[in-house]
């Protein structure tokens, strides 16, 4: 029964050294509970460096002896020491030795002010816990959400992988079609212009014949002595060459005509000219009353051989071109099809069914618009065009990559690099753009709400 006795003494001494350590460690002022087995009482004590050993009433004297400030776990004495709020029924923290006993109350609890504060952490432990309530609730509706969304974005990648296949065999089709419809056309323009080519070098021959004989009759109107040349005393017979309108043509008026190196008077080769010399000096500038002695000729209509092969040609050109315009819509029907299918619209498509889904938000100054995957912009609210501050890029999140969005190559600033926007996504439970700023110039950064990026993980253990 003794030893009984005594083996119960024991163990009730050993838990009771245990509870005084603790409690010791515990009346710490500034000492985190993961560190409190460094700072068991005993008479000497060694910095947590190594560097000194104190008797165990240094710590906490106001006095900073420990080159890692460890001995001052609870004041303000070295400047690069750490301050632990328990913070009971609230959060814990930690602070800069700098704001202890600096007159302002830190913690929630008070332990930072030895002159004391109201201790707050009850009240601001319960309105933390009704607000990770309330995030709870709203990620897990989110998240429902987002599974709504992952369905929905495979159903759209579905239908438009379906829609590309569809579109993949118009294409072709549409293809073979303008193929065969440019052979029709290329046949028909063969005789055509030939035709027509033919029919043409007559006509220009039939022209440039009574271009040269229209000449000549000019040149000879012109040569009043009928000498085969033209010079001064027959041009100024000529009262079109009356240039100030006085009735009378001078030789001034005339010399201007001849003058061809523009030194106001004739030299000895520029005091006439032969029929070849009038057509390259004279003819381009005569007024036009001179060169309208004999009207051209109206050239005729084709024959109507010509005709018909000319209206065969111009059908199949018609239907070429209905053929090519059908395969060109096809084609960039296509593209964008294609295009959605190559975005990254989140790991398990969550993103897939918003593709193109625009949100805005208004500021004091300025209306801001994103369009997912494709633009974001900003327009004045004083009216004027929206000025673009990029398309879409790539994601280019980390560590999450789908945590941020990147629109890239705006319009570029004054003196500036070209506009950008960085969009980060977070949990929400409807696409809503929530702010818009400019930290740096001309990089704008976004924030979007968004099912989408409600996501499962350590926030549903809150």
């Amino acid at each position: 029964k003794n030893l009984l006795m005594n083996i119960i003494s024991n163990e009730m001494q050993k838990r009771l050294a245990v509870l005084l350590l603790v409690a010791a460690v515990s009346a710490l002022r500034g000492v985190s509970p993961d560190r409190a087995g460094l700072y068991a009482p005993s008479s000497t004590w060694a910095c947590l460096d190594g560097s000194a050993k104190l008797r165990w009433n240094q710590i906490n004297d106001e006095f900073c002896d420990c080159k890692d400030a460890s001995d001052e776990p609870g004041t303000s004495a070295c400047p690069d020491g750490q301050f632990y709020c328990h913070n009971k029924g609230y959060l814990p923290l930690t602070l800069p030795s700098s704001r202890v006993d600096d007159g302002l109350c830190d913690c929630c609890d008070g332990s930072d002010e030895v002159n004391g504060c109201a201790n707050t952490c009850e009240e601001m432990g319960r309105e933390w816990r009704e607000q990770q309530e309330r995030e709870k609730l709203m990620r897990k509706e989110g998240y429902q959400k987002r599974q709504e969304l992952i369905a929905s974005g495979k159903a759209t990648r579905t239908e438009l992988t379906a829609q590309a296949q569809t579109l993949e065999a118009a294409v072709e089709q549409h293809r073979a079609e303008e193929t065969a419809r440019k052979a029709v056309k290329d046949e028909a323009e063969a005789p055509e212009k030939q035709a027509k080519d033919e029919f043409d070098a007559v006509w220009n021959a039939q022209v440039e014949k009574e271009e040269a004989e229209r000449n000549q009759k000019i040149f000879q109107s012109l040569d009043r002595n009928s000498d085969g040349v033209i010079n001064t005393e027959d041009l100024t017979q000529e009262t079109a060459f009356d240039s100030d309108g006085d009735g009378q043509v001078s030789v001034e008026e005339v010399t201007a005509l001849l003058d061809q190196d523009g030194d106001g008077t004739l030299g000895e080769t520029e005091e006439s000219v032969s029929f070849d010399g009038f057509k390259e000096k004279l003819l381009p500038d005569l007024p036009e009353a001179l060169k309208n002695l004999e009207g051209a000729s109206i050239k005729p209509d084709y024959t109507e051989e010509i005709q018909a092969l000319i209206s065969a040609a111009s059908a199949a050109r018609d239907e070429h071109r209905k053929a090519a315009d059908t395969l060109r819509a096809s084609e960039r029907e296509l593209n964008e099809v294609k295009k959605k299918l190559d975005i990254d619209a989140g790991p398990h498509d969550e993103w897939a069914a918003m593709v193109h889904e625009c949100v805005e938000l208004r500021d004091r100054e300025y209306r801001y618009e994103l369009c997912l995957f494709e633009k974001a912009s900003q327009e004045s609210l004083n009216g004027g065009r929206a000025t673009s501050l990029g398309t879409w890029k790539d994601w280019t999140g980390s560590p999450d990559r789908h945590s941020e969005m990147l629109y890239g190559d705006g319009e570029r600033c004054w003196n500036g690099p070209s506009r950008s926007a960085r969009v980060s996504v977070r949990c929400g439970l409807e696409n809503k753009l929530i702010s818009v700023a400019e930290p740096n110039r001309c990089e704008y950064a976004f924030v979007l709400e968004s099912p989408a990026a409600c996501t499962a993980g350590p926030h549903d253990e809150l």
